[in-house]
Parts: structure tokens; C-alpha cells; sequence
């Protein structure tokens, strides 16, 4: 028999590392790609597709196990000056809130089953035949909707990813 696996909120306001930290575990954010502003191809569900966006890639370990990778897509007139800043392990959450003074006003998720393609394989220190759970985000703010899109991607051997829904 199996251990259960852990929860995590996914869908947290507090944002990614919050979420771990509720569960009591140390989350370390690890920056993959730093921002770049570059053009988004043509990819149906990405709100930028066809324009262009500012990009990073983090990996988020907990006691070095890489559990979740982020490729997080940023409006490029709101957010430039995230070109230049260290992001290096700090919540990007609380980054948009203090420095752009921007509240989250909605969020929307689409989740399904993937398999990690190379550069997956490879980052989330997995086969590539090992689904993962993938995990399309878009955070909506007043007068800038989509203005963060990210796609997550989860490995499920050691947490359950969950998201709370709340009645009005």
C-alpha cells in the first residue's frame, strides 16, 4: 500500500509558495530562464499567441525534488520592468501586488493528463513515459484580463493537487 500523497492548494491567492508553505514543506524556487520579452507562436489557448509576451521558467523543489515547473507568460506593457528585476526566489504573486499595485480580481484553470516532452523530462526529474499533471492558468485583473498566463506542470507522485471551490 501506497503512502498518501500530501494536498496543495493550487489555485491559492496567496499564489504557488504559499501554498506549499501551508503544507508545512520549504518550497525552493529555482529560475530557469530568466524574462525575456519574445513573441508567442500559435498556440490556441495562450492569450498571447501572436503577439508578444515576457516569459520565465522557474522549477519549484521541495527537499529537492522537483514537483511543479512554470512557464509563466506576462502582459509585456505591464510588466517590462520585470525584465530587469531579481526574481530569483521571490513570489511573483506578491511581486505584481506590491510593486504593480495590481489585485487579483479572477482566475481561471484548465487541468488534464500530459506526458513531459524532453526539456519536462528533464526539469521534473522524470520518465518521459510519467503522466504529469498539466495545468493551463490565467489570472484575470481589473482592466487586464489574461494580463498572466502560465502553464504548470505537476508531478503527482508526491502531492495531491487540489483546488477549493466556494459557494457565493
Amino acid at each position: 500500500v501506497a503512502p498518501q500523497s500530501e494536498s496543495v492548494n493550487l489555485f491559492s491567492l496567496g499564489g504557488t509558495m504559499a501554498s506549499f508553505r501551508s503544507t508545512g514543506h520549504r518550497l525552493q524556487v529555482e529560475l530557469v530562464a530568466p524574462p525575456v520579452r519574445r513573441e508567442v507562436g500559435d498556440d490556441p489557448i495562450n492569450p498571447f499567441a501572436g503577439g508578444e509576451a515576457i516569459v520565465l521558467t522557474r522549477v519549484n523543489r521541495v527537499e529537492a525534488t522537483p514537483v511543479l515547473v512554470e512557464d509563466i507568460y506576462l502582459h509585456p506593457g505591464l510588466f517590462a520592468p520585470m525584465l530587469t528585476m531579481d526574481l530569483e526566489g521571490r513570489s511573483l504573486s506578491r511581486i505584481v501586488e506590491e510593486r504593480f499595485h495590481l489585485t487579483l480580481s479572477e482566475g481561471e484553470q484548465r487541468f488534464r493528463i500530459a506526458y513531459p516532452d524532453a526539456r519536462l523530462a528533464h526539469l521534473l526529474s522524470l520518465g518521459r513515459k510519467t503522466p504529469i499533471l498539466a495545468v493551463n492558468r490565467f489570472l484575470h485583473f481589473p482592466d487586464a484580463p489574461s494580463a498572466i498566463y502560465a502553464e504548470l506542470f505537476c508531478r503527482t507522485d508526491r502531492f495531491v493537487f487540489t483546488q477549493t471551490i466556494k459557494g457565493a
